[in-house]
């Protein structure tokens, strides 16, 4: 996935952090978004569908919706899941999906910022936008590791190891 556009992202502000529950079934057609969001379902499913193409949202998979754009979404399978909007100069037309390395990680890295914004210290705005680009760095850094599935990683394992061992020897 080419992630070229993040590098010339500047977020201006965070307008909200929050966690949501959606019921299954529930569909909701968007136009011209307002703000950019970032969402990460943790539980459940939503399917988001723009121009032909749909992204799924789940534990797995993180989306970024861009300003201006038009989508619907439905909830497939009913849950909770973590929204920031925020304002930013950016140029991406359509949602972007990001599979999801550490949903731990990443869902601890959301109530961070959500529990945050909730204090409403001095610096919250700058806080704010630091946890955000945080939160983006750690999505869009999974995309860039090398895909080795686990059944090879399981197989090669042993070799990793033993060459680990007896690096110094013949």
């Amino acid at each position: 996935m080419n992630t070229d556009f993040l590098s010339n992202m500047v977020i201006k502000r965070v307008v909200s952090a929050s966690t949501v529950y959606n019921p299954a079934g529930k569909m909701i057609k968007r136009i011209n978004r307002t703000f950019w969001a970032l969402i990460f379902k943790f539980e459940g499913e939503t399917v988001y569908t723009f121009g032909g193409k749909r992204i799924v949202s789940n534990v797995s998979c993180a989306v970024l919706l861009p300003h201006g754009c038009s989508y619907d979404w439905y909830c497939r399978e009913s849950g909770r899941f973590c929204t920031v909007e925020f304002e930013c100069d950016g140029e991406l037309d359509e949602p972007v999906s990001f599979p999801v390395k550490s949903s731990d990680k990443l869902l601890r890295k959301f109530k961070e910022l959500e529990y945050k914004r909730n204090l409403k210290r001095p610096l919250m705005a700058m806080e704010s936008i630091k946890d955000l680009y945080s939160i983006i760095l750690t999505v869009a850094s999974a995309t860039h590791e090398k895909y080795m599935p686990t059944d090879k990683a399981v197989r090669l394992s042993p070799a990793v190891e033993y060459i680990y061992k007896n690096y110094d020897k013949s």
